[in-house]
């Protein structure tokens, strides 16, 4: 199990600046850490207008809080040009825990269009935030296949494979476009 007791010796993936911002040393990013809970409105919901906002509820003595706190930066350094990571410490904004009814530590909601549109509780893998994410987020590669299926319906096959090559190559991982591509390929 873990320990609720943080050990001096290690560094705080929360340790904060003076302007409220979050450095993690493994990310050139910063995340934004809610100082006054009136920041709320503008950090996250307002925010959520332009860009999916990722909000860790945490608290210092959550020993699962500091250990998805490095992922979270990981993944929001990584989807920076789409999602925002905004953290608050639930035990100095006890008003925002309540106002979003967070129950278990840690707590991650999505924010889109001023509204919570997912949430997860508990330290949670990588692949599995990035899923969770995946459903709320449109990337340049989800961009690229959806042009490729146009061309490819209207018959521009150099085009629509050109582009899944490039879907492909922002996005190693999709084996659906693969399959795409594949199906594409043998229809030639």
């Amino acid at each position: 199990m873990y320990s609720t007791k943080v050990e001096k010796s290690c560094p705080d993936p929360h340790a904060s600046h003076m302007d409220g911002t979050i450095n993690n040393p493994n990310t050139a990013e910063l995340a934004v850490e809610i100082r006054d809970s009136a920041q709320f409105d503008e950090l996250v919901i307002k925010a959520s207008h332009d860009k999916l906002v990722m909000v860790d509820f945490w608290a210092n003595w959550c020993g699962p809080c500091h250990m998805l706190a490095p992922t979270l930066d990981k993944v929001a350094h990584d989807m920076a040009d789409s999602l925002s990571l905004v953290k608050v410490e639930t035990d100095m904004h006890q008003d925002l825990a309540t106002r979003y009814q967070v129950r278990s530590l840690p707590t991650v909601m999505l924010f889109k269009n001023g509204a919570v549109v997912d949430y997860f509780m508990g330290a949670q893998p990588e692949s599995e935030i990035r899923k969770v994410l995946s459903a709320h987020i449109t990337t340049e590669a989800d961009l690229l296949v959806q042009q490729a299926e146009r061309e490819f319906e209207t018959g521009n096959i150099d085009k629509a494979r050109d582009l899944y090559l490039s879907a492909l190559e922002k996005d190693t991982g999709r084996e659906q476009v693969r399959l795409k591509l594949a199906k594409m390929l043998i229809e030639e």
